[in-house]
């Protein structure tokens, strides 16, 4: 009997794979699958055991257009004991700020959670630079600068926790950053600790570097003084959340987004940089500066739909309201009452809607 929807008549098909065959590719399976396991094993044993994983490397950065990288050696070898006196080992974090509260046992159940999920992507020290990062567009986020794109706060602050929860929780659409919604809610929170605590470090670290670059000495002084900046910046960001929206969405209408489509023509240049269609291929896309990770920008194809920052409508105001934090991608100087109706423009343009 002839299968239906065959491409093949009974003398064209493969002969069957003996079973010498399927116990090769079956011992060749295993192989591949323990040499990768074993990998990630070794990979998580090193950070937490080896002298090389038990303290943080000062990578090469580029401040105020020189690399961290040419501060002679005995002056760089001031900065880790600094580093690992404040903040600890990825196998023992801490956070030793006057004024800032840490629990400890959660940054410690963070640390774990992050070597097992997160490491091979956004590295060891939070810089982006995995082992598998290279292999990934967009490259993950380099926590040390202490900026991330999508916020509820006004474009001078920093995240809060909450956003960053929203973050790992949510994930976000179009990357390979995934949701973790699934995992242990305890688990999640406390990597969110863990993230705070890297992107800090990582921002005391870029600090303190600067202050070498500018010929300080790296005295009890300007420590204190640096902590005090670190933890007023972090501390600040819960109270500088954007102002809740006076003016309350109304439905999405044909008028509405009529309005905003004559405002992301007009008075709001959104075409500039998403073009005519919302397409992200606007004139001002040619020679567009890197976002301050040095990486390239292009702007969102807004008829996609999977914005990186969600698709709610008070996520799509909050981008307009406060803009995407680290890119060209500015604020907005409009009503709320246009604002709103921008937001049901571009929610307008996703295909299939």
């Amino acid at each position: 009997m002839r299968l239906i929807g065959s491409l093949h008549s009974p003398a064209d098909r493969p002969a069957p794979m003996t079973s010498g065959e399927h116990g090769f590719y079956a011992r060749t399976f295993f192989l591949v699958a323990a040499v990768v396991v074993g990998l990630g094993v070794l990979a998580v044993y090193v950070v937490d055991n080896s002298p090389i994983g038990m303290r943080y490397v000062l990578r090469t950065r580029i401040v105020r257009g020189k690399a961290v990288t040419e501060i002679p050696a005995d002056a760089r070898a001031k900065v880790e004991p600094i580093l690992t006196e404040r903040f600890g080992t990825p196998a023992a974090p801490k956070i030793d700020l006057e004024g800032w509260e840490s629990d400890g046992a959660r940054l410690l159940r963070g640390a774990a959670f992050y070597r097992r999920n997160c490491m091979h992507c956004h590295g060891v020290t939070g810089d982006g630079d995995g082992p598998t990062a290279r292999f990934l567009t967009p490259r993950p986020r380099d926590y040390r600068l202490g900026v991330f794109k999508f916020t509820s706060t006004v474009s001078s602050a920093k995240a809060t926790r909450e956003d960053l929860l929203h973050t790992v929780l949510e994930g976000m659409p179009g990357t390979m950053m995934p949701s973790f919604s699934l995992y242990d809610r305890e688990d999640v929170e406390a990597v969110v600790d863990y993230v705070i605590h890297l992107s800090m470090r990582g921002e005391f670290e870029e600090a303190l570097a600067m202050r070498l670059l500018d010929g300080d000495d790296l005295d009890e002084d300007v420590v204190e003084e640096e902590v005090e900046l670190l933890v007023e910046g972090w501390a600040d960001a819960a109270s500088s959340r954007q102002p809740v929206p006076v003016v309350q969405p109304v439905p999405s209408s044909a008028e509405a987004i009529a309005r905003g489509s004559e405002l992301f023509r007009g008075a709001g240049n959104c075409i500039s940089c998403h073009g005519p269609s919302g397409r992200g291929d606007g004139p001002s896309v040619q020679g567009m500066d890197p976002d301050v990770w040095g990486n390239p920008i292009r702007p969102a194809d807004l008829t996609r739909g999977d914005f990186r920052g969600g698709f709610r409508p008070i996520d799509v105001f909050r981008r307009i309201h406060a803009g995407v934090k680290g890119t060209p991608m500015p604020g907005g100087s409009m009503t709320e009452e246009q604002m709103w109706d921008l937001v049901h423009y571009i929610r307008s343009l996703r295909r299939g809607d």
